[in-house]
């Protein structure tokens, strides 16, 4: 009698007597290659070298920004008409030649005084219109003028009932105007 083959799959030793069925034995599982196991660690190592080379080269650019060491040797002129030739001077010479700047404060402009802005009339408009309406030379807050501090979600929802400072009124350019509002339907108290 031949003995079947052994294997991982197969134990060893003598063949089963006839009408006994082999106990299946189960393939072991498949092992997935090494990079799919490793995935997290590639991810990992991919956001390290993107903010490696992302600080490498704000380091160098900033490096680039930086003044040199010392100054450069200048060239001067000769002062004679015939002669064409250039005489290198040592920095030490550049240095008491050029006149260094003065650190003072430069002064603003004359015409630097805030330019004056008429405050127009938004009483009785929506929040979103009064807010288009002062935005490109004011600015604006708006209030609930219920005093229950609600918070304007929804600006069409709401009725600018009072401004501070009120129409009219010269302000500079960037002034903050208040506006207090209730919600639509709502009487101002």
């Amino acid at each position: 009698m031949t003995q079947p083959p052994t294997g991982p799959w197969r134990p060893a030793g003598p063949t089963p007597p006839p009408g006994y069925h082999q106990p299946y034995w189960p393939q072991p599982p498949r092992q997935r290659p090494t990079w799919e196991r490793l995935w997290p660690l590639w991810v990992v190592l991919g956001v390290v070298a993107v903010v490696f080379v992302s600080c490498t080269a704000l380091i160098a650019g900033s490096a680039d920004d930086e003044p040199s060491a010392g100054p450069a040797p200048a060239a001067v002129a000769a002062p004679s008409a015939t002669q064409t030739s250039v005489v290198v001077a040592p920095p030490s010479a550049v240095q008491e030649a050029v006149p260094t700047p003065t650190e003072q404060p430069v002064p603003p402009p004359a015409s630097a005084e805030p330019e004056l802005v008429v405050v127009p009339d938004v009483v009785g408009n929506d929040l979103q219109s009064a807010q288009e309406t002062l935005f490109p030379p004011l600015r604006s807050t708006s209030i609930d003028a219920t005093g229950q501090g609600r918070l304007q979600m929804w600006d069409r929802n709401w009725v600018v009932v009072r401004q501070d400072p009120p129409a009219g009124t010269q302000v500079p350019e960037l002034t903050d105007v208040k506006l207090y509002v209730v919600k639509e339907g709502e009487q101002a108290p």
